[in-house]
């Protein structure tokens, strides 16, 4: 997440966004969403249906009441009025906005209305990454479908996958160059817009949430079927902790399995921590031998013999498969997850 205003396109940067307007398409997006219409109002944002939730946070779709824009709200109670805490979320929130990238999900506007910390963001039609994943194994569970049996239209090619992994890179560069540790990159966290392209989300939520129940400098208590062992075992997240999780999202992509495994947490954790990683070519033997070595690397379990940063372990990657190329133009492939999502 972060300010409005993009930095400058490199040659291989997306399109600059447009903000959604309150046009008959954002109406008939409303309307067409599960959960019931609301008219509840936090600042200048009206909010018309719940979309999800936790204990800690609800997020809707709401309106701008003077300029229609369409935003995903996320709000916050924070209990009693307490200035201190009001500052601390109020920082992190506006240095997150101050970074620059082409390639995470913006924070339009923030603010408080009494108790409760409300966020803008930009909305992404295309949903999460990880509802595309879901959808895809619930229909081969019901087809009785193995990967290895299923076409190119049934799930993303190389190149697609590496051109997703490619853009969550420069994401992940950019926020470590600001000084942030994303510390949740999981499907759940990756969004993608109506073209299909990916967006890194969820920017500073581990912060927010040390900020909102008092846990100061505590190591991180979020783990995933992408934790790395550090994690696991205590640690704090690191930017090698997101490159480890980046390492295992191409994995999955590129296979069609999760690195690991496990049905519980006590063999999963056992796995990141213990065991080695198996090859590529062995669950997907159409792809070379060479795309396990940047793998292994990126996924090290010592994190100090991972790659200093995670665009250096894409650019391997990338080097590891010399017949993909990301940068060419093929409507073939350009907008697979458009297409993946929309199937």
């Amino acid at each position: 997440m972060l300010l409005w205003t993009w930095r400058k396109q490199s040659k291989h940067s997306p399109k600059q966004q447009t903000r959604s307007t309150i046009d008959e398409g954002n109406i008939n997006r409303l309307m067409s969403n599960p959960g019931p219409l609301l008219n509840t109002e936090f600042g200048p944002y009206r909010c018309m249906r719940v979309m999800g939730g936790s204990l800690t946070h609800t997020l809707y779709h709401a309106l701008h009441r003077e300029n229609g824009e369409l935003v995903a709200l996320r709000t916050v109670d924070l209990g009693e009025e307490h200035s201190d805490l009001r500052r601390e979320t109020s920082q992190l929130l506006s240095r997150l906005q101050s970074i620059l990238s082409a390639y995470t999900v913006p924070i339009i506007d923030f603010g408080f209305e009494g108790n409760t910390l409300y966020i803008a963001s930009t909305v992404m039609k295309g949903g999460a990454l990880e509802t595309r994943i879901k959808r895809y194994r619930e229909q081969a569970e019901r087809n009785s479908t193995r990967f290895d049996d299923v076409s190119e239209a049934d799930w993303p090619a190389p190149v697609s996958a590496l051109r997703l992994i490619n853009r969550i890179a420069q994401a992940l560069d950019d926020v470590h160059m600001a000084g942030f540790v994303h510390g949740l990159v999981d499907p759940i966290n990756i969004m993608l817009d109506d073209h299909g392209d990916a967006f890194l989300g969820e920017m500073g939520v581990s912060q927010l949430t040390k900020i909102l129940f008092h846990l100061g400098n505590t190591n991180s208590f979020y783990v995933s079927r992408y934790a790395a062992p550090e994690l696991w075992m205590g640690g704090r997240p690191q930017p090698a902790t997101d490159q480890y999780a980046l390492g295992c999202l191409a994995y999955e992509l590129l296979t069609g399995e999760p690195p690991y495994k496990g049905v519980s947490i006590y063999t999963l954790m056992k796995q990141h921590t213990e065991d080695a990683l198996l090859p590529i070519n062995y669950v997907k033997p159409n792809l070379p031998e060479t795309v396990s070595f940047p793998l292994w690397r990126a996924m090290a379990k010592p994190m100090h013999e991972r790659y200093p940063t995670v665009g250096d372990f894409v650019e391997d990657l990338l080097l590891s498969m010399p017949d993909v190329d990301i940068y060419e133009k093929d409507e073939d492939t350009a907008s697979f997850f458009a297409r993946w999502h929309a199937s």
